[in-house]
């Protein structure tokens, strides 16, 4: 691999690596990236690929990559960064579709020797493989990585957020093998992604971040992506914008909001109203008119519940390095 030649594609020509077009979509857990995510790969043509989760974290390694104008530095970062697990997922689990981003192939479309190129080439190679000519991503942890982002993408990167009611958040959440073990976890980790949405708001005009409510999504699915359409600078014959609502519509997802209404429990509702009651109705939605507020009692239980928890996925997962 050493010597291999940092191609001069032309692609958006006057732009670095680091200005190019990206989509980023973010939320909260279980608020409906997912769905939104292979929307746009199945109708706008964007090669989304599994989760983009290496990004923060070979940021923090890159001093150990020193200047990445030396041949043996930036190959090794790519190299590394080629057997990342975002991309050993598209190797082997990824749909019924496994594609392979090789560093010779990422190295092929560099065209910026930087970090920021090095992501975006990437994010390239993996929508050409799936045969897509839009580049974009989604991790619900976008929201809280967004100064990194954006100061890797300060210009032409472009941010889809979705917002789902809380409540049905803290529902599915619960449910999963991986996920918050009470509503008052929930409700804080909801919390904080509204909080980082939020701030983005203030940083970004509108032409680079919008935000699609799950709620909306499933109601109104035609209006809903024709606004997404609209945002993206995508011509109405470039989006199969019908597809795409009629196949929300014939989902088996179609009714899937107010779940809370019928299968939260009194407790669970009081402790998430009471953490986040608040940003509920900053988004739109209705209070259940039950909420009593938490005490100090309910802060400490819980608190301590969750110190627990993560004191335990920490242990598992040194325990995991180690083998």
């Amino acid at each position: 691999m050493r010597g291999a030649a940092v191609a001069e594609a032309p692609l958006e020509a006057g732009l670095s690596g680091a200005d190019r077009p990206i989509l980023f979509v973010f939320g909260a857990a279980r608020s409906g990236t997912t769905i939104l995510n292979n929307l746009l790969y199945r109708h706008f043509s964007y090669g989304m690929g599994p989760e983009g989760t290496f990004i923060a974290q070979w940021a923090r390694r890159l001093p150990a990559y020193g200047d990445l104008r030396d041949d043996a530095k930036l190959e090794g970062l790519v190299r590394d960064v080629s057997r990342c697990r975002m991309l050993e997922i598209a190797r082997h689990k990824y749909r019924r579709n496994p594609f392979d981003v090789s560093p010779e192939l990422i190295l092929s479309r560099l065209r910026e020797r930087s970090y920021a190129g090095v992501v975006y080439a990437v994010f390239e190679c993996m929508a050409a493989l799936q045969g897509c000519t839009r580049v974009g991503n989604k991790n619900p942890d976008y929201g809280r990585q967004f100064p990194l982002l954006h100061q890797l993408f300060p210009t032409h990167a472009k941010y889809l957020a979705i917002v789902r009611d809380g409540r049905d958040v803290a529902l599915s959440i619960m449910k999963t093998r991986w996920g918050l073990s009470s509503s008052y976890a929930a409700a804080k980790a909801w919390r904080q992604a509204l909080a980082d949405l939020c701030q983005m708001q203030g940083q970004l005009s509108p032409n680079r971040l919008h935000v699609v409510k799950y709620e909306d999504l499933l109601r109104q699915p035609r209006e809903t992506l024709e606004a997404v359409r609209s945002f993206l600078a995508i011509a109405p014959q470039d989006a199969k914008v019908e597809a795409a609502a009629a196949e929300i519509a014939e989902g088996k997802k179609a009714a899937n909001f107010d779940k809370w209404r019928r299968q939260m429990s009194a407790n669970d509702l009081r402790i998430f109203e009471g953490m986040a009651g608040d940003w509920l109705q900053d988004f739109g939605y209705e209070l259940s008119g039950n909420a009593r507020g938490i005490s100090w009692r309910d802060y400490l239980r819980y608190e301590s519940r969750e110190y627990m928890r993560l004191v335990q996925v920490n242990v598992k997962h040194r325990i995991s390095r180690a083998c």
